[in-house]
């Protein structure tokens, strides 16, 4: 399997006996499990979206001391605060990508629920 297949992959948690359990494939038995890890995902990925708020917030901040270096023709505080600032962007790109991916499985996993129930999803 290349890299590529594995991150189009989806993974589903579904919570056994308070254990996570990690499967590879979209299948559920029953409408039940379907929406007990559509709940988790839902979960995570709300709570993802909080820390990329945080994170943005952080970058603004980052900014703010940088310009205020630039503006102060101090060079050497200008450098580290560029490499954080260049980091934390990594960071928040690579969570951009998983909320994407994580938005578009909940997605999936709503439809299926859809086809098994004939009921859309709700709440």
């Amino acid at each position: 399997m290349t890299v590529e297949e594995l991150i189009v992959q989806p993974i589903i948690i579904i919570i056994m006996s308070n254990k996570m359990v990690s499967t590879g494939l979209m299948d559920f038995n029953s409408p039940v499990q379907l929406s007990a890890a559509i709940r988790h995902r839902n979960r995570r990925f709300l709570e993802g979206c909080r820390q990329l708020v945080q994170l943005n917030n952080r970058i603004e901040e980052q900014e703010v001391r940088y310009d205020r270096a630039k503006r102060d023709q101090m060079k050497s505080f200008r450098y580290s605060i560029r490499l954080n600032l260049c980091s934390l962007e990594g960071v928040r790109n690579a969570m951009f990508i998983w909320a994407n991916q994580e938005a578009d499985e909940i997605e999936a996993m709503m439809a299926q629920f859809t086809e098994m129930t004939g009921l859309a999803w709700s709440e």
